[in-house]
């Protein structure tokens, strides 16, 4: 098994080397193409691994009910940003319009929203508990009607 100390250092270490990428990217003065969306990308990314693995490291449930909201705010960004990114790359010439970008993070507010009413609602998750497993105490959050309605939602 692999040691728990030894777990969460690798996992702060790679917050800390997104965190330090991010960090570069802002303060960089070379005009790359996409440098902000890096950074953001980056920040995103940062935030995800740095709340889960608090989540991790919590014990009671309501810091790890908190940590999987401060996750969100992280992972939901991560798609939107890494398509932006793409997009810059691949047409090195487009501005964004707001109504472009207010499409592209609609899901993710939404998605955002629905994790932060959760308790109240139950549409992302219907209940949660703990579960005592090796070392660490998991968080295990049963998917709520709003997740299981996700692959009746036709694609086009």
């Amino acid at each position: 098994m692999l040691n728990t100390a030894i777990f969460f250092g690798i996992i702060l270490a790679l917050s800390f080397f997104l965190f330090l990428v991010m960090m570069f990217a802002f303060s960089s003065k070379m005009n790359v193409p996409g440098r902000m969306l890096i950074a953001l990308l980056s920040g995103a990314t940062f935030i995800y691994t740095f709340g889960y693995t608090l989540e991790l490291g919590s014990a009671s449930i309501a810091y790890k009910l908190f940590f999987n909201h401060f996750q969100y705010f992280g992972l939901v960004a991560i798609a939107p940003l890494w398509f932006l990114v793409s997009i810059k790359y691949k047409d090195k010439k487009h501005n964004w319009k707001l109504k472009e970008l207010i499409l592209i993070f609609l899901i993710p507010v939404a998605t955002i929203i629905a994790n932060l009413t959760f308790v109240l609602n139950g549409f992302f998750y219907s209940t949660f508990h703990l579960v005592g497993w090796d070392n660490f105490t998991i968080l295990v959050l049963k998917k709520g009607f709003g997740i299981m309605s996700i692959p009746l939602i036709p694609t086009f």
